[in-house]
């Protein structure tokens, strides 16, 4: 069977950025991508389409959503939107991982309700405590947030599991190497586990093996260079690895 070509992708930018940060999306439009950190969208006007694990989602002002490590999401705003946005690194909320134990809040939507004004304050003071530099202020208001949201909806047992270091590794190494070839052998020399296991881990969290997902990164970077650079296709092809 023909492995599915990959509509998503790993967002290994945002790894090398270990601060809590915040923004405004203005209709927002972002294809699927997933990265290790939590990411909590307030709108605050109009209507943000969503997806979160293939589920679409059509917050309006005083919704908020999650996406919490590894789940794959997109933003495809079909209105006028505007919406807070923060992204946290999992090392800045140390506490809140322990509690969560493993499990996942049991929903990614929070309608509007009787805590929206409370997440959007914190929304806020995060935004100002950032801009006067105040970052142990904006930690906390950190923790507010996302204490809120999991004192609201709550926590499931059994959620998605989240992958190990070695995926994160491995994904990191496709990124970088995606010209060469890359075997399950040349992995296991790289980061010393067995390729079986490699295997396994990758088409769990993937759902599809190694060698698709190689081959989507070198025609996602072929076609950059197409559309950018006078090069040949033999030589892009080339140069993007494919043999």
């Amino acid at each position: 069977m023909k492995p599915r070509e990959l509509d998503f992708f790993f967002e290994d930018d945002r790894e090398n950025i270990p601060r809590l940060e915040f923004d405004i999306l203005v209709n927002n439009i972002f294809p699927p991508h997933f990265h290790s950190h939590i990411e909590i969208i307030y709108v605050t006007e109009g209507c943000l389409g969503m997806t979160v694990n293939g589920v679409q989602y059509y917050p309006k002002a005083g919704d908020c959503v999650i996406a919490e490590p590894y789940d794959i999401h997109s933003y495809h705003s079909m209105e006028p939107s505007r919406a807070y946005y923060v992204i946290c690194p999992l090392t800045y909320v140390e506490d809140y991982i322990r509690l969560a134990n493993g499990s996942s809040l049991s929903s990614k939507l929070l309608p509007s309700g009787p805590v929206s004004p409370e997440l959007r304050h914190c929304f806020e003071k995060i935004r100002d405590s950032l801009m006067g530099h105040n970052l142990l202020a904006a930690q906390g208001y950190a923790y507010v947030l996302l204490a809120t949201l999991a004192h609201t909806l709550g926590f499931v047992k059994g959620g998605q599991a989240k992958p190990s270091g070695l995926l994160q590794n491995v994904l990191r190494y496709t990124r970088t190497h995606y010209n060469e070839k890359i075997t399950l052998e040349k992995l296991s020399q790289e980061f010393g586990y067995n390729p079986c296991y490699i295997s396994q881990i990758f088409n769990k969290y993937m759902h599809c093996n190694i060698q698709s997902y190689v081959n989507t990164l070198r025609c996602y970077y072929a076609a950059q260079l197409l559309s950018d650079n006078e090069m040949t296709v033999s030589t892009i092809s080339g140069v993007c690895g494919f043999e």
